[in-house]
């Protein structure tokens, strides 16, 4: 079978993820394992399928580092980033736990990535 994926992205179909392009979709058929394509238009779907399009985000608008802190720990929390992105693109130091921004840390980061930036 030729999905236009891969071998790989087929073995991966159940984690929902492919990992060579951002622009794909998840077939969900009811009875079936999940199934990743590029294309969806010859896929044949029956009321209760479902298709569940990916794609990479955009690259964003302004400096990271100027995003604000309560606005980066929500995309933590709704797992748009992950802990790491936040403290290494966006200076936004975190518990790892309670997701609390450490205020005092993210202001001495920010000022430390800005130095960097600028050497």
């Amino acid at each position: 079978m030729n999905d236009g994926c891969g071998a790989r992205a087929r073995a991966m179909a159940t984690s929902c993820f492919y990992e060579r392009d951002t622009n794909y979709c998840v077939i969900y058929k009811q009875g079936e394992e999940p199934k990743i394509v590029r294309k969806v238009a010859a896929v044949k779907l029956k009321k209760g399928d479902m298709v569940s399009p990916r794609s990479g985000g955009g690259g964003g608008w302004g400096d990271p580092l100027e995003r604000d802190p309560e606005l980066v720990r929500m995309d933590v929390k709704n797992e748009y980033i992950t802990i790491d992105i936040a403290r290494n693109i966006y200076g936004v130091v975190l518990d790892p736990v309670t997701l609390e921004i450490k205020w005092d840390e993210t202001k001495k980061l920010r000022e430390e990535l800005k130095k960097k930036k600028k050497s």
